[in-house]
């Protein structure tokens, strides 16, 4: 009898024990700075891949009165939660060594709770100093991304590679069923604004813009966004010089750097907001705008104003343009023997006729070059480096080790011409003279003699070019209602409604 009194004595010391030790645990872990893990509403943040995600962590405040409410209404809680996990652990339950596990897990160090409690305090402490900073700085990160909308990529959709053929995808050109507006520039659409010097990043992106310019029409030149996803164009922006000024220039060629769209004709690129174009393609209440002197595949589409920011005059005839993530590039066309397509005289350098102007840009993507000149009545500013080249070239693009050039002229079929990329050699100094003056700048050369690689054939009419590091964007404008008939008719030419995906090495490798 007295061995039984004994035993059961020591089990009522021991549960007395176990119910001290773990209202210690408890409170002392409920006074811990809590963890909140948010994730990121995929629909309004730009995830570049399934494995990003975001944490969001906010520290409670432990010194309002409000929050001491909270405190002793989490004490009853654990209280209630501790008499629960006793019983459980008496019957032989799983769920409170979870409990207890649990508790472990969050604590470097469990050896007794008076530890614990001290260890409490002095996180406390160190917290009160430092909780306004770490605060702040959520606070600002959060501020920053809710108020800039992106456009959400979906990995999952990106097309699978075409190991067989060069060109990946085709995707259907809109506007070119009347003669009233015929298309020039193409861009990848980021899918937000981000650095100029970390752009070329090879992600996927889903949108596409491409230019046109009005042949028989008075509307000014448009920008439309293509979704690659579906197929089909989705938005479509009237450009203009000023609030009450049409742009209605070429728009021979475009490209996203930084914050701006850069569009290029006539001696000048213009840059027109990013943003402004991300915000309206992600807004479902756009509305369409019905004009005169629009095909119906572009009329149909709703349309926003989009103003010139700035206007930046560059050395070049602006008759198409590329962004390598260092570089915009723009370039001339000319054709030989033609009194309308001439050279300019001052580009005529390292045996070559024509050149690229090469502009640096900060991040923003604005060009840094404050140097200026003027010829044949343009103000232009003097490139930081040139590409000198041959002629009839519609557009460029750097790809990677590869520098590619869109060939074309009339009636006849394009031809795309594939030259390693000499821009990591350290180039040569040229001199030429402009507005009177010597000027000089680095140089380097594409030419059939040093670096071309290879050259492959395309359907009529190909025009600008752009790179997003895994694709080669190449638009056409042989299906336009202007000449379709005409170059069609001739033997042996092809005809493409559609702008195509290149990717440069299965095309380079193709025999």
């Amino acid at each position: 009898m007295r061995k039984i009194f004994s035993n059961t004595f020591t089990l009522l010391i021991a549960l007395l024990i176990f119910n001290f030790s773990s209202n210690n645990i408890y409170a002392a872990n409920e006074k811990k700075v809590e963890v909140i893990l948010q994730p990121v509403d995929s629909s309004v943040f730009y995830q570049p891949n399934d494995s990003d995600s975001e944490i969001i962590i906010e520290e409670i405040s432990e010194n309002n009165s409000a929050n001491n409410k909270t405190n002793k209404t989490s004490k009853r809680k654990n209280k209630t939660k501790k008499n629960s996990s006793f019983s459980k652990l008496m019957n032989g339950s799983k769920g409170a060594n979870v409990v207890i596990q649990r508790i472990d897990d969050d604590e470097e160090s469990t050896e007794s709770s008076e530890a614990l409690t001290n260890n409490n305090t002095q996180k406390q402490e160190d917290s009160t100093t430092s909780k306004s900073n770490k605060k702040k700085t959520v606070s600002n990160t959060v501020k920053e991304k809710v108020t800039k909308n992106y456009i959400k990529s979906n990995i999952a959709n990106k097309p699978k590679k075409n190991k067989k053929s060069y060109i990946q995808e085709k995707i259907f050109l809109p506007g070119h069923e009347t003669k009233e507006m015929v298309c020039q520039g193409i861009a990848y659409l980021p899918n937000k604004v981000m650095n100029a010097n970390k752009q070329s990043d090879g992600s996927y992106c889903r949108y596409v813009l491409l230019s046109y310019y009005p042949k028989n029409s008075s509307q000014p030149s448009q920008i439309v966004a293509v979704d690659k996803e579906k197929g089909k164009a989705v938005r479509r922006f009237a450009l203009y010089n000023s609030k009450n000024s049409k742009y209605d220039g070429h728009c021979g060629g475009i490209a996203v750097a930084g914050k701006y769209l850069w569009v290029a004709s006539s001696y000048k690129i213009r840059a027109f907001d990013l943003q402004t174009i991300i915000d309206f393609i992600l807004d479902k209440n756009a509305k369409s705008d019905p004009a005169k002197g629009l095909p119906d595949s572009l009329d149909k589409l709703p349309v926003k104003k989009l103003v010139a920011e700035k206007k930046y005059g560059v050395d070049s005839i602006a008759s198409y343009l590329s962004f390598d993530g260092k570089y915009l590039w723009v370039g001339d066309f000319s054709e030989p023997g033609s009194s309308k397509y001439k050279p300019i005289s001052h580009h005529n350098v390292m045996g070559r006729k024509n050149w690229l102007a090469g502009y640096l840009v900060n991040e923003n993507g604005y060009p840094t070059s404050k140097t200026k000149y003027s010829f044949s009545k343009h103000s232009v500013h003097k490139p930081d480096a040139i590409i000198a080249m041959r002629q009839e070239v519609q557009g460029m693009a750097v790809c990677g080790n590869y520098i590619a050039l869109s060939l074309s002229f009339g009636a006849k079929n394009s031809k795309l011409a594939f030259y390693k990329n000499p821009l990591n050699s350290k180039g040569e100094t040229v001199t030429y003279k402009a507005g009177g003056e010597k000027h000089s700048v680095k140089g380097w050369e594409l030419s059939g003699k040093k670096n071309h690689v290879k050259t492959i054939k395309l359907p009529a009419g190909s025009e600008d070019l752009e790179y997003d590091g895994e694709n080669l964007y190449v638009t056409f404008e042989c299906n336009s209602k202007n000449f379709r008939s005409r170059w069609g008719s001739k033997k042996g030419v092809k005809i493409t409604e559609n702008f195509y995906l290149i990717d440069p090495k299965i095309a380079i490798k193709k025999k």
